[in-house]
């Protein structure tokens, strides 16, 4: 910027003169602002070029040393008076063992910013537990018996089960696993539909009813018989029937072979008959929703037996 130095009026750098007065444009200089250095322990301003404070006599540069305020000469720790002017320096003795101001304020400022320090510390770590408890606790605290078994997570389930609930729970889990088998031996493991189950554990079989289907499209539905094996300790997918009436035997018809299959089926028949006929042991409507939407959403092949369930197995005394 440029100003006239008639009127004062400012003009931009471009200008040579004034076009309200005529008069001849000088540059402005920004005023040089002047650096202070002020004393840190009496406040006092510290002339330019000085070391010390003329105020109090302390050192700017050397921490603990006193210069006599009138002349500037070095002095020794509590003399009262210069040895070069005679001037009274006002010392102020220090007793030993006692801070001075700036360690004193050194010393809590370190103390803040441990305070400091510590205080984030626990607030990271309370955060953390925070986001802990958020993954594990809350979870817990929030989701039903339900959730955890509409998600496959028998083990979660059977935790959160009242004690009452608990049966349920692992017969849910031991039907999911058969269903899972029995969808291997369909045509189309795809169509796997589950309608019905009956759990007679006194007799120790598992009976399915589930639809799907055949090589040639159409729908048909199947009892699917489940035994616990003695052997492999567990319960296993035995055969299956389309039907539950008495297959008939051709004595001069069918083979030794055939004759034993049919036999063999017609007995299974008549178990199967006679546990539908039960009350009470039958897989709920809820249990079985669960079940085809695991299988919907490619989450049945994934569900594994908890060892809770050897609670339904039978034990010595009624095998």
């Amino acid at each position: 910027m440029k100003k006239c130095e008639k009127c004062g009026k400012e003009f931009e750098d471009s200008m040579q003169s004034c076009d309200a007065c005529g008069g001849a444009l000088t540059e402005e200089k920004p005023q040089e602002t002047e650096e202070k250095t002020f004393c840190i322990y009496c406040g006092g301003e510290i002339a330019e070029g000085n070391t010390y404070c003329t105020k109090c006599g302390k050192s700017s540069v050397e921490a603990g040393k006193r210069h006599c305020i009138h002349c500037g000469t070095p002095l020794k720790e509590n003399q009262k008076f210069c040895a070069k002017c005679g001037a009274k320096t006002n010392v102020v003795v220090v007793p030993k063992g006692v801070e001075t101001a700036t360690e004193k304020v050194t010393e809590k400022m370190k103390q803040v910013n441990t305070k400091k320090t510590k205080r984030i510390c626990i607030a990271v770590v309370v955060v953390l537990i925070l986001i802990l408890l958020g993954k594990t606790v809350v979870p817990q605290l929030l989701n039903s018996t339900e959730d955890y078994l509409a998600a496959g997570d028998y083990t979660a389930a059977y935790e959160k089960a009242k004690p009452e609930e608990k049966e349920a729970v692992l017969k849910e889990n031991l039907v999911a696993v058969l269903c899972a088998d029995v969808k291997e031996y369909m045509k189309v493991p795809d169509s796997f539909d589950l309608r019905k189950v009956w759990c007679d554990l006194e007799k120790n079989l598992v009976v399915i009813e589930a639809g799907g289907e055949n090589s040639f499209g159409g729908v048909v539905t199947n009892y699917w018989y489940c035994e616990y094996d003695e052997d492999e300790k567990k319960y296993e997918l035995v055969t299956s029937v389309s039907d539950l009436d008495e297959e008939e035997i051709y004595t001069y018809l069918d083979s030794a072979d055939e004759r034993l299959e049919k036999i063999w089926k017609n007995i299974i028949r008549g178990e199967i008959s006679e546990t539908l006929d039960k009350k009470d042991i039958g897989l709920d409507d809820a249990a079985i929703d669960r079940i085809n939407a695991l299988n919907k959403e490619d989450l049945l092949d994934d569900v594994v037996l908890i060892d809770e369930v050897k609670e339904l197995y039978p034990t010595e005394e009624n095998a």
